[in-house]
């Protein structure tokens, strides 16, 4: 069963969940949209972000250094829908490609002021 979050649900957690984590000097939100091949694993190196899950087809599974998401996975309680740190991304189907939206939250840097 496919996953899907309403955009204006999303922008609204998205802006409280960049409050929480002390954002101070704002942040960028970026929509990406990955499209993974069949038994393919995509790395993404989010370390310092936050990325949500707003769509993920079925046969996907993000595994993160905070997150997990794996439908097919029956001994779990729980799904997550944010990530951050190294995040897998593992299309597990043999033939078709699937995709998965996550909105990033790219906290902005300190601007440094000239004296």
């Amino acid at each position: 069963m496919p996953v899907e979050i309403s955009l204006d649900f999303a922008e609204k957690y998205v802006s409280s969940r960049a409050n929480e984590l002390a954002y101070k000097n704002g942040y960028a939100l970026r929509l990406r949209h990955l499209v993974i091949k069949p038994q393919e694993t995509r790395e993404i190196k989010a370390y310092n972000q936050l990325y949500f899950m707003v769509h993920a087809e079925d046969d996907l599974m993000v595994i993160a250094d905070f997150g997990y998401f794996n439908p097919q996975d029956t001994k779990t309680n729980e799904q997550l829908y944010e990530f951050k740190g190294k995040i897998q991304i593992t299309n597990s189907h043999s033939t078709d490609v699937r995709n998965v939206k996550f909105i990033q939250i790219v906290p902005k840097a300190k601007k440094k002021q000239c004296q």
